[in-house]
């Protein structure tokens, strides 16, 4: 089976053999580190949190009193190939990053002698059995915000990077309660539980870009075009790599959105419609490229090609018009007879009506689509 597409490449299966940090899908950036520590301050302003996720892009794992949110994990930390120091220089700023943003909203942090940990104190037992190296830590509330970074001791690269959200008197030199971590408290991670976080419609809240190149989607495509018998055929194919939508009898491949209710000048909005455009110019070069299976531009529209018995459209709704993609999909469709190529699928032209709720729900892999027209 070809390994699945999702909307973030940092959790995606390669990134258990490649390193991933969160804050990045591919080169682009989807969570800052102030994004990430102003989004653990209305999460804990709001419910208790159960897991799951705690902006976009950013799972969160729930430990009881304990949240845990992985941010970086390098297995090969200690190489020198570009692809290991890319993931340490984007570690390090994402570290700088929340340093940053939690010294200006809550003051110098407090540091944690880990090399120390009396017996007694579970807490700080327990980063050190789980390889913490260093642990800083501020103050919110009745809540403490710990950035631990994992790895032997320096001059060893960093393997990992997470933030945990415990009960500020569990580190506190002047504790306002009793509370005092459970004997049993556990807080090992690993990377592979954030890729087995079900996909939501709260991890995508602002809108998300496919994490593939345009080259690696039509690459896909060719292959599920290439000697299929029929538009069913095509499908099946497809959807074991792709989310998949299929109404009036097309099969849509969503690429891109972003939510309605951002503004157009918001800086979220303006980094998922660049990222959208880029993979737009990326799918026409990709199309455009000369291949055994190629694709033909027809003549009577620009983002139209021809491969061999099927169209594929590349719809783009811009909201206003002229602007960056604020949705981005591809159209399949089966070619039944030359009036096929024309009239008779006008109805592709339009941008189908789909929503951020309907790409994650085609993400699953359990997903299989009916026919639907809207």
């Amino acid at each position: 089976m070809t390994e699945r597409f999702g909307w973030f490449s940092a959790l995606a299966p390669t990134s258990l053999r490649e390193g991933a940090v969160i804050s990045y899908s591919g080169d682009f950036l989807v969570a800052s580190g102030s994004s990430i520590v102003e989004a653990v301050a209305a999460r804990l302003a709001g419910p208790a949190a159960a897991g799951g996720w705690l902006t976009d892009g950013v799972p969160l794992l729930a430990r009881g009193d304990v949240w845990i949110i992985p941010l970086s994990w390098n297995p090969h930390a200690d190489d020198a190939d570009r692809e290991a120091r890319l993931v340490a220089d984007r570690r390090r700023d994402l570290w700088a990053e929340i340093r940053s943003a939690c010294e200006y909203s809550y003051g110098w942090p407090a540091h944690l002698d880990v090399e120390g940990a009396p017996a007694v104190d579970a807490y700080r037992r327990e980063l050190v059995r789980t390889g913490v190296r260093r642990a800083d830590w501020w103050e919110i509330g009745d809540r403490a915000l710990v950035l631990a970074v994992y790895g032997e001791l320096i001059p060893a690269a960093v393997q990992k990077m997470a933030l945990h959200v415990i009960p500020r008197d569990w580190v506190s030199e002047h504790p306002r309660t009793r509370a005092r971590p459970p004997a049993d408290l556990d807080l090992s991670w690993q990377w592979s539980e954030l890729i087995g976080v079900p996909l939501t419609v709260e991890a995508v809240r602002s809108g998300a870009v496919l994490a593939a190149t345009g080259r690696d989607v039509i690459e896909v495509l060719r292959r599920a075009l290439d000697g299929a018998n029929d538009r069913a055929d095509v499908h099946r194919r497809l959807a074991d790599a792709l989310p998949l939508l299929s109404t009036a009898g097309m099969s849509v491949i969503p690429l891109a959105w972003c939510a309605p209710e951002l503004a157009e000048q918001d800086m979220r909005a303006q980094q998922l419609r660049q990222r959208a455009e880029w993979l737009r110019q990326d799918l026409r070069r990709a199309l455009d490229a000369p291949h055994p299976l190629a694709a033909t531009r027809t003549g009577d529209a620009e983002d139209r090609w021809l491969l061999g018995e099927f169209r594929v459209d590349l719809v783009t709704r811009e909201d206003p018009p002229g602007s960056a993609p604020a949705q981005l999909a591809l159209h399949v469709i089966a070619l039944s007879g030359a009036t096929a190529r024309q009239s008779d699928l006008a109805t592709s032209d339009r941008a189908l009506t789909w929503t951020g709720a309907d790409a994650v729900a085609a993400s699953s892999p359990d997903h299989r689509p009916a026919d639907r027209a809207r």
